[in-house]
Order: structure tokens, then C-alpha cells, then sequence
């Protein structure tokens, strides 16, 4: 699994990554049984420790923050409206996938692009994430920007309902975890969004349902944490592929 996060906390700033510190989330990392990657970076020093930066893992929905960055670089450019209102068919709501918003209008309706991020984020909606690649021009049109962005080790192939299709594509949109943090430090330095979108999108991750008791479960209770997670399918014994 990978996992984007960004965090603020009330209380005063917290201390900077030490030696000791960075041995110690290796020493934790190497013993557990799994595969680990994971990287973590202070925004105000770039201080970092990383794990198994050398391999790509499944971003899985954690891919929902990089195409919404994609979605709102369209917006800056005047492309696409917020409040733009896209009309969803309900044949365009496929039933066997993870999808809050299809649960609430099973018969779709009209929403606005704002609400259709929202939901997609951060309900981690997989039918409206697929609708907004759509708007967009699809995955290839996300890898397009990363490339603009000069971010390099993240790579987005497939759509949900293709990986739906075929579970091994599951493990090509994926990550370095340094990439991941290239990425979020872009956003956090208003290097990619307007002061704007950037609001929309920040506000929106700090409101994630998905994933409480994850990275956000582990921090102080007056911190806001602005993240998003993924889940995949799980084999022996069935699968699932819940935003968790």
C-alpha cells in the first residue's frame, strides 16, 4: 500500500527527523513480513528517511490525488468550471464496484465538477473517478502532466474499471515513494495548483472518510491531516477493493 499525507498540527512544530530517528523507522520496517516502501519528508528542513525506495508499489486509490490534480490544472487553465454541472447516465454507474455516490442517485443525476472531485476523493468513489479521467482524456492524459510537472517514478496506465476487469493491472499505477513526496511537495509549494484549487483540494483531503485509522489515527487528535489512501483486492479466500 502507499499513502499520501500531509499534516498540520495545532501544537507547536514538531522536531526535526534525526539519525536515530530515520534508524529507527528502518529498524521497524525490516521487521516486519512485507515488502516496505515508504518515504517521509519535513516540509520546512527536506529532512527524509526512506524504505525501499528503489521499487514502485500500488498506488491503488491514491491515485484519486494525482488525477485530481489534473482535473484542477484544468480549471487554472479555464478548461473547466467548478461549478460546471456534468449530467451521469445510469448506465454510466457500474454496480459492482466501490461507489458511495451510485449508492445515494443509483439513477445518477447532475453534479458539479467540485461535488464530483468531492466524492471521488474523498469518498475514494472509483464510477466517478472514472467519469472525471474521461472528462480528462483519460490515465494518459494524467502520465502528460506528471511529465510536465518534471515528476518522474509515478505511472498512471489504467482506469478502475479496467483494473475491475483485470486484477493484475492493479500493480501498474504505481509509485516510488520519493516520487509520491515530489508531488505533494509541488502541491503544498503552489507549484502545480493556483492558491485556489489548491484550497479545494487541500480542504477536500483534510475531509477524507476513507483510511481513519491509518495515518490519521496515529496522530494527535488536534491535528488536520489532509490524505489519501488505497486498498486492493485480497486473495486467498474472496477479494475486495474498498477504500480503506
Amino acid at each position: 500500500m502507499f499513502f499520501c499525507v500531509f499534516s498540520q498540527g495545532a501544537t507547536s512544530s514538531p522536531p526535526a527527523v534525526s539519525a536515530a530517528d530515520s534508524s529507527a523507522v528502518r529498524e521497524l520496517a525490516h521487521s516486519l513480513k512485507a515488502r516496505v516502501g515508504m518515504a517521509a519528508e519535513m516540509l520546512d528542513t527536506g529532512e527524509t528517511v526512506m524504505v525501499g525506495d528503489e521499487a514502485a508499489y500500488p498506488m491503488q486509490s491514491v491515485v484519486k490525488f494525482v488525477l485530481a490534480l489534473s482535473v484542477l490544472k484544468r480549471v487554472d487553465q479555464g478548461a473547466m468550471n467548478l461549478e460546471q454541472i456534468i449530467r451521469i447516465r445510469p448506465e454510466q454507474l457500474v454496480k459492482d464496484t466501490w461507489s458511495p455516490l451510485r449508492e445515494r442517485f443509483p439513477q445518477g443525476g447532475d453534479f458539479s465538477l467540485k461535488e464530483l472531485l468531492r466524492v471521488t476523493v474523498q469518498e475514494s468513489d472509483n464510477n466517478t473517478c472514472d467519469l472525471l479521467f474521461g472528462l480528462i482524456g483519460g490515465p494518459q492524459a494524467v502520465q502528460k502532466d506528471l511529465k510536465e510537472w518534471g515528476i518522474d517514478g509515478i505511472n498512471v496506465r489504467f482506469t478502475e474499471e479496467e483494473i475491475h476487469r483485470n486484477h493484475d493491472l492493479q500493480y501498474v499505477n504505481s509509485s516510488r515513494p520519493s516520487a509520491m513526496n515530489s508531488l505533494l511537495r509541488a502541491f503544498d509549494e503552489g507549484k502545480i495548483l493556483k492558491k485556489g484549487t489548491q484550497s479545494v483540494l487541500w480542504n477536500i483531503m483534510a475531509g477524507c472518510s476513507t483510511g481513519p485509522e491509518r495515518l490519521k489515527g496515529q496522530l494527535p487528535r488536534d491535528y488536520v491531516v489532509a490524505h489519501k489512501t488505497g486498498s486492493g483486492f485480497t486473495l486467498p479466500g474472496g477479494w475486495r477493493y474498498r477504500p480503506q
